[in-house]
């Protein structure tokens, strides 16, 4: 998500965009699963720059939420299998 905010950024800079018609195409170019998230959040950005933040922090959990599931996974596995080899 950082790279894709950089990129947008540097796409509209200089355009005539304001801040309204920014949000619109910043959210067209985000994942389905992200907006929603952000849409239903308590307090839902506002202004692009609030977008921006919001969407890579959204990003950035659940990029470290991933990784620790699989961390965990591959650590309960390790144990079952030490388990098995111990036992068997």
């Amino acid at each position: 998500m950082e790279k894709s905010v950089q990129e947008f950024r540097t796409a509209v800079r200089g355009s005539r965009y304001e801040e309204r018609p920014l949000v619109k195409e910043f959210k067209r170019g985000m994942s389905g699963a992200i907006m929603r998230k952000l849409m239903k959040a308590e307090r839902s950005p506002i202004s692009i720059e609030q977008w921006y933040e919001c969407a890579t922090n959204l990003d950035r959990h659940w990029m470290l939420w991933n990784a620790l599931d699989t961390n965990i996974f591959l650590f309960l596995l390790s144990i079952f299998l030490d388990f098995i080899f111990l036992f068997f």
